[in-house]
């Protein structure tokens, strides 16, 4: 049966190629540095200001569906590429004759050269996601999440860091060594916005549990906003790939139970600096924040796989019992 080789391919995305981390110096934990944010600084300000604080502008999913993907195609790159892919030629280039209104320096985020309400505005919603999902499935999970919600697409703003994030200050975490002020900068983006997006996919080996950033976005917005303020998203045409393999045979459990190999610890992340601080910020209470990771992830899959099997053969419902 495939089922076994799938759940075996997320297995194998949640497994770890590096070695232990040494021990982290005791930091405050999440939980309390949560609770000091919220209770601080965020309670006694609104979330536009906090959002304003931070240049928490998102572009627009009506930018995203034609501006955007239309930037992409006239680049040169098929609608398929990954984020990585046009990281120099499309997302620095179109800011790089641009000043920065953060640092009145040349050099601007992809966000920052946007203009118009239609186009860009302050975010509603931060996306997390890997960097090796493709442009297509970014743009068509949050365009079929604006419809299925009856948003308006000139007024659902999503925080994406490669288009959000000025990517011509390559070193631009150096100044936040403290694994505290990187906590602390972490949430309040988070709660500033106050809804998260999850994009998991594909559904048989999503990158989102491999990627350390990613389950650690995950972390905040649970502890954060609660199960109310997340949401996870996966690409349209994973879904319906997700849907058929169920009602062919294959076993929700079987793939539900590889998620108990994510392991935040053992997540990939291009910056060593960031590892430390990440690892740093959730403390001892690791095994406890990868468990609630786990559970939502688990959660999430379960949602859209009772989606799919209510609408397609009876017969295939027993899977999710």
């Amino acid at each position: 049966m495939r089922c076994a080789a799938e759940a075996g391919i997320i297995a194998n995305c949640c497994a770890s190629s590096m070695p232990a981390q040494q021990r982290q110096p005791k930091t405050r934990s999440t939980e309390e540095t949560a609770s000091r944010i919220s209770g601080g600084e965020a309670a006694n300000s609104s979330r536009d200001h906090l959002q304003k604080s931070l240049g928490s502008r998102g572009p627009s999913v009506h930018f995203l569906k034609f501006d955007f993907r239309a930037d992409v195609e006239a680049g040169g790159f098929a609608p398929d590429c990954w984020v990585y892919e046009i990281e120099t030629d499309i997302i620095r280039a179109r800011g790089s004759d641009v000043v920065c209104p953060r640092d009145g320096r040349l050099g601007a985020a992809y966000v920052d050269t946007l203009s118009s309400d239609e186009n860009v505005g302050l975010a509603t919603h931060f996306l997390s996601y890997a960097w090796a999902n493709s442009v297509q499935d970014i743009v068509d999970s949050l365009a079929t999440w604006q419809e299925r919600r009856n948003l308006d697409p000139r007024g659902a703003n999503v925080w994406l860091c490669c288009l959000c994030e000025n990517l011509h200050r390559p070193c631009r975490r150096e100044a936040i060594i403290n694994p505290q002020e990187f906590a602390n900068r972490a949430m309040a983006r988070i709660l500033g916005i106050g809804k998260v997006l999850a994009l998991v996919g594909p559904w048989f080996a999503p990158l989102f549990v491999g990627r350390c950033w990613c389950l650690y976005e995950l972390h905040i917005a649970i502890q954060l906003l609660g199960d109310g303020g997340l949401e996870i998203l996966m690409p349209p045409s994973e879904e319906e790939a997700f849907g058929r393999a169920l009602r062919s045979g294959v076993s929700l459990h079987t793939i539900l139970d590889a998620f108990d190999d994510v392991k935040l610890e053992n997540a990939s992340v291009s910056s060593p600096e960031d590892r430390r601080c990440i690892l740093s910020s959730v403390g001892e209470r690791r095994e406890h924040i990868n468990i609630e990771v786990v559970r939502r992830l688990k959660n999430g899959f379960e949602a859209i796989a009772r989606k799919y099997l209510a609408s397609g053969a009876d017969d295939g419902a027993s899977q999710c019992q």
